[in-house]
């Protein structure tokens, strides 16, 4: 089945969109202190007590995926839009794809979170120098900057 460049990118992304977004929502989970829960990153906002989100999960599960969708959202734009377009200029090889992706991710995660960190918000960041931090980065950008490899157009 040969697709053309626009048709493969109209089906490839929404399923990295959903990829990305499943790794997120596993790498960094709803994290529950004894007040309620709260997303692991980037959310901002009224948090609810554990009564209030049992009373509404579903609407605060809603309101916790928004940043999720957010970073996956830029997760793929990095990895499947601006990795393929420096990549072709450099070398088509699809390792030349892979360690861009991979490099161009980590930057955007350390931009961020210096950014996080100057602006002294009070949100989680990506990269820490805490083993499980280090983990559950590479847990979203490897299988992420891999797809891009192979999936994105060269």
């Amino acid at each position: 089945m040969n697709l053309s460049s626009g048709r493969r990118f109209a089906l490839v992304v929404p399923i990295q969109v959903v990829a990305a977004l499943l790794l997120l929502w596993y790498a960094y989970p709803i994290y529950w202190d004894g007040a309620g829960p709260m997303p692991s990153f980037f959310y901002s906002g009224d948090l609810p007590s554990t009564a209030e989100y049992h009373t509404n999960e579903w609407q605060y599960d809603a309101r916790f995926l928004f940043p999720y969708l957010v970073a996956s959202l830029l997760l793929v734009a990095v990895a499947f839009v601006l990795a393929p377009k420096i990549a072709k200029r450099i070398d088509r090889r699809r390792t030349t794809l892979f360690i861009i992706s991979f490099s161009l991710l980590f930057a955007v995660a350390a931009i961020l979170d210096v950014l996080v960190r100057t602006a002294r918000l009070n949100c989680g960041v990506f990269l820490s120098f805490a083993p499980d931090s280090i983990l559950a980065f590479l847990m979203v950008v490897v299988p992420v900057a891999l797809l891009s490899a192979l999936f994105a157009d060269r």
